[in-house]
């Protein structure tokens, strides 16, 4: 019996140091993707001309790199699931890439040999978006799998292309069309999330896996319809207060 109350002052010390060292339900933290991005066509009017624009874009225009950065804050709901939101910057796009035949004036003149122009647009799109994902979690420990689905509320920043011009080996290159106005102000894109977290101690963790997007809503109110899409691998770090 004598050891009864140093067996409960033990467990009531076990009690508060074990909620002392619990994590808060709030993580803050950062990240960054980068995505190989492109877009598809869609005729919404039907008709032939725009069906020889697509089949032209088709043929000329291809993915390219892209990235989304920014801040996070995510919530923990009990211990399988957890819902996580910030404000993101992203870059999207894609290029169009042709090459057009030149001839030259004087075809015996040596100094004026036949040639071609290669041209390159690089098509930038950014957005400033709030995500809103829910994520399942798999696992306990310091490593454990978070799969999640959601949404990203995106706002139009701007578009423009960076253009490269490469007439016999002589390089030229410069911004063009910046555009705030033709292109649909709000809208909204899917997302799909694969990430791994593994936790460093018992404040701070890492999350890294592959991240899919398609915009749900089109680049422009147009007959011809575009919808960027973007797969590519996100990391980012975390604290937990």
């Amino acid at each position: 019996m004598r050891s009864l109350p140093f067996i409960i002052g033990l467990g009531l010390a076990s009690t508060i140091l074990g909620q002392t060292d619990a994590r808060s339900p709030w993580a803050l933290g950062v990240s960054v993707s980068v995505d190989r991005c492109f877009r598809s066509l869609r005729n919404d009017a039907g008709d032939e001309t725009r069906a020889m624009i697509i089949a032209f874009r088709e043929e000329h225009e291809t993915p390219r790199w892209s990235w989304t950065s920014g801040v996070e804050v995510t919530y923990t709901l009990g211990s399988h699931w957890l819902v996580s939101s910030g404000l993101q910057v992203s870059d999207r796009g894609y290029l169009f890439e042709q090459e057009t035949a030149l001839i030259s004036a004087d075809p015996n003149d040596p100094a004026l040999p036949a040639s071609s122009v290669r041209l390159e647009f690089r098509e930038h799109f950014r957005y400033l978006s709030l995500p809103l994902m829910i994520h399942r979690v798999i696992g306990t420990g310091g490593f454990r799998l978070e799969p999640g689905i959601g949404v990203w509320a995106d706002l139009f920043m701007n578009e423009y292309s960076q253009q490269r011009r490469d007439f016999a080996g002589i390089v030229q290159t410069a911004r063009v069309s910046d555009n705030t106005t033709d292109f649909r102000e709000f809208g909204a894109t899917l997302c799909v999330e694969l990430p791994v977290r593994l936790n460093l101690g018992t404040r701070w963790s890492i999350r890294i896996g592959p991240r899919g997007r398609l915009q749900a809503t089109a680049l422009a109110d147009t007959p011809i319809k575009g919808h960027l899409w973007e797969a590519g691998l996100l990391a980012g770090a975390q604290f937990h207060l």
